[in-house]
Parts: structure tokens; sequence; C-alpha cells
């Protein structure tokens, strides 16, 4: 198959605009964006190469034309109707723009699994990058608009790296960039001013209530790990991409405070000792929270939607993912990055669960197999392994060899790729590109960019790592 759209025009030409009264900066946020460093991507991996590919050759045409009709030309305009469609279409989008921008310039094309015309696909990358600033309440468009509400930061942070993927290729107009730059320096800010992180349970294991912030209600089935997680995403982006913006040292420490409280366990509540850039696990939390609390249980599983969900135990990988950003800026990746994940990777073999099947298994049940062990019922889908082999390749590059891990990351990295390329690669996925069959598979509506974005990030992973871009450090952040 081959890829017939004409090149388009490399220039983004947005309409005019006043300055939202949002900005709080001296200067536009964007002029403190410092571009990645460059490099000669690598990688012997043809598995993630072929997924990216394929699938951006889906989101360029039969998802660009079919479902969300978006113009031949132009910026697309980004609607929705009701407030999960939003997070379905703003989170897509940006997904995929993630996903064409890595296929485009970050070595995720391999021309052997699909013809692309690659200026094309970064040109449509760019597109949705500039139509989803341009929905964001920073630019002041009126109607229908995203920003401040819950899960935007993490919307925020997908669209800022596709943006800073793009920056020197593509998004090449001071418009646009300040339009991104907007987005990024207002979400970072209401973390770092209005929101703090949450808590499952406190020191005597009480069910917490949420902040209120998003929502109401108690967190008896519902860590509020993920959402921490997310919440550090954007602000430690900003502070990477903006290093010299007056309020990055903030956010920097602010989603430290987040991943770190994200990742706590019941274990680690009186933890004094240990230094995590520059503070110890006990106090990172008393001083972000106001008391102890934790969102793992001591056997480092979580809990989600009332079940012990193996969904969300990788969630850890978008925090391990937050190295990506720190590895295209060349600098050390902050410890508390990677702070409690060989526990939380660990036990998806190590805790057992006794029940209903016999013998008991934990969750990775089966070395030879992708499948899962749902303990308490399935919850997204049984085949989102494209998820868990970015998991793996995280844990094996940023971890290696731990006590913890039983069964290697790199047996796990060949087992879940091997099933996501598969999925993708089968007849009867229609049409080219996509990867998921059915709701059983995968109920979540974006999922087809979720699978992308996940196999642009082992693509980013894997030829960074073999770049020698990844390091760490424990500086202090106080």
């Amino acid at each position: 198959m081959t890829q017939s759209n004409p090149q388009l025009p490399t220039v983004l030409i947005p309409r005019q605009r006043s300055v939202a009264t949002h900005r709080t900066a001296a200067a536009p946020a964007y002029t403190y964006v410092v571009p990645p460093v460059a490099f000669a991507p690598a990688i012997s991996d043809v598995r993630c190469r072929s997924m990216v590919s394929k699938s951006s050759y889906y989101f360029s045409t039969y998802w660009w034309k079919t479902k969300n009709r978006y113009a031949a030309t132009g910026i697309p305009t980004i609607t929705w109707t009701t407030a999960f469609d939003m997070e379905i279409t703003v989170r897509e989008a940006c997904n995929a723009a993630i996903t064409m921008a890595v296929c485009a310039d970050w070595g995720g094309y391999l021309p052997s699994a699909i013809s692309l015309n690659i200026g094309d696909v970064r040109n449509r990358a760019a597109r949705l990058v500039v139509g989803v600033a341009r929905k964001h309440v920073t630019y002041g468009a009126g109607g229908a608009m995203w920003g401040g509400n819950w899960q935007s930061a993490y919307w925020a942070y997908s669209l800022g790296l596709a943006a800073w993927l793009l920056w020197n290729r593509q998004l090449t107009n001071a418009w646009d960039r300040e339009a991104v730059g907007a987005v990024l320096e207002y979400e970072a800010d209401l973390q770092l001013n209005r929101n703090r992180p949450e808590i499952w349970r406190d020191s005597t294991g009480a069910d917490q209530p949420f902040s209120g912030v998003y929502r109401t209600g108690i967190r008896a089935g519902d860590s509020a790990a993920e959402e921490d997680m997310w919440q550090a995403t954007v602000l430690d982006l900003a502070a990477t991409m903006m290093p010299g913006h007056p309020r990055a040292a903030a956010w920097r420490k602010k989603a430290a405070q987040f991943g770190i409280v994200g990742a706590m366990s019941r274990n680690d509540l009186w933890d004094t000792t240990t230094d995590i850039n520059g503070d110890s696990p006990n106090h990172w939390t008393v001083g972000a929270v106001g008391k102890p609390g934790y969102n793992w249980s001591e056997r480092y599983v979580i809990t989600n939607h009332g079940k012990r969900n193996p969904d969300y135990m990788q969630s850890d990988a978008m925090r391990l993912g937050m190295s990506l950003h720190h590895s295209l800026a060349d600098e050390p990746t902050p410890e508390w990055v990677r702070w409690n994940s060989a526990k939380i990777y660990g036990a998806m073999r190590t805790v057992v669960y006794p029940g209903t099947v016999s013998p008991a298994k934990p969750m990775y049940k089966d070395t030879a197999s992708p499948s899962l062990y749902f303990p308490d019922g399935k919850d997204w889908g049984t085949a989102r392994h494209t998820g868990f082999w970015l998991w793996d390749s995280l844990v094996e590059t940023h971890i290696g060899t731990s006590d913890a891990i039983p069964v290697s990351a790199t047996h796990w990295d060949s087992v879940h790729g091997r099933a996501a390329k598969a999925m993708q690669d089968r007849t009867g996925v229609m049409p080219g590109g996509q990867i998921v069959l059915n709701d059983d598979e995968d109920r979540y509506p974006g999922r087809e960019g979720w699978h992308a974005y996940s196999a642009a990030f082992v693509v980013l992973n894997k030829t960074l790592t073999n770049a020698g871009r990844l390091s760490w450090t424990n500086a202090s952040l106080a």
C-alpha cells in the first residue's frame, strides 16, 4: 500500500487572535522553548517501527478522512459533544500526532512495512497539534473548549510532546508555537497553584476523599496513582522544554511531588531516610499532601474501578516514560521517575491471586503467553499488549535486573512486542494499519491512538537508549 496524499504546505498560517488573558509569564511561553537535541536514530527492533509506520498510514488516510472527517487541507476543527467525547477526541488526536511525528523524524519509519509520503505525515501531525491547541481555553476562540479539567494535564503533555518533536522541522510558525506554549504554561501552572497530589488511603488505612477540584467522592475503589502521574507529566515536560522559564524550577519540584506520591506504597509511609532527589518519601508526601498516605498496597498492587487491576498497574509506564523528554533534551532524568518501579513491575509476577482459579496465578500469568490474569475481572480488554510492551521496554532500559523482578523485562518485551505486532499484521483488521479488532480486545474508544502512541514510545525509548541519551540524577530538587 502506498500513501497517495499530495505534499501539503509546510508553513501553517493561523488566523489572527487576541492574546489570552490567562497568560502569566512576562514573555510568551514559546520563547522559552529549547528544541530537542538532534541525534541519528538507530534501532534494530523492526516490530515497533513497523507498527508506527502502519499506524501513521491509518491515521493519515482512513482515520483522517472517515473517522473524524477532517478536511484534506487546512487546520482540523477538533469538536466533541460530551465531556467523555472531549477526552477521546483531544487525547486521540494528540496520540496520533505523536505517532506520526515519531514516524517522520525520530526513527519510527520502516519503508519495508509500508510506503509513506513522510512530508505529508509530518504535516498532518503538525496540523493536529495546531487544531488541538486552538481548542484550548488559552486560545480564546469561544465555543466548546478544553483545559483546566480532569485529565487535561495529560492531554497538554501529549500535545506538548508532539509539538516538541515537530518544533524544528514543521512547527516553525510563531503563532502556532505560541498556542502550544500557552497550553503548557497554563496547565502546568494549574498543577503548581491549584492542585495537589492525592492519596488513596491515609496512614490509618481509611479511604480518602477526592480533592473536589474535578469531582467529589471517596476513593474506596480508586487509587489516585494514575491521576497523580498524569498531573506530573505536564509539569515535568514544561520545565524540560522551557528550562529558562521563571517557574521551571517550581514545575520540576511539583512534578516530583506528584510522581512520588503517585508511586507511594503503604510500606513507604514512614521512610524518612531514603533520598529521592533531595528528600525522603515521607517528607515528599507530607509536604505535598499534608499527611502521610499511599496509593499502592504493601504488595505494590493498585486498586482501580474496584479491582486489583493490571491495566492500572501499567500506569507506572506513564511515569517512566517521562525519561524520554529528558533524554530528548540530552539531560539526566531525576531518580523519582523510577522510584518503586521495580517493585511495582515485579508484582506482576510475584503476587499470586488465589480464589476462583486453581492454581493461583499472577497477573503476568504465563511466561509463554501475553495473556493477563485479571483477579477481579477484566476492565478495558484482554489484548492491550502494546501498552504492556511499552512498560516492559521502559523497565528493561531503566531498571534492568533486580531482585524484585523474577522474570526479566527483556523476556516480556519479546512476548508482548510479538503479540502487539501480530494484532496489527493479522487479516480481518481493516483498514490497513488498524490494531484492534473488537471491544473484547480493547473497549476504550480511543484505543487506536493509545496502542499507536505506546509503540511510538517504544521506538523513542529504544532509539534514545541506543544513542546513549539515558542517564540519571539524584540531585536535589528542593
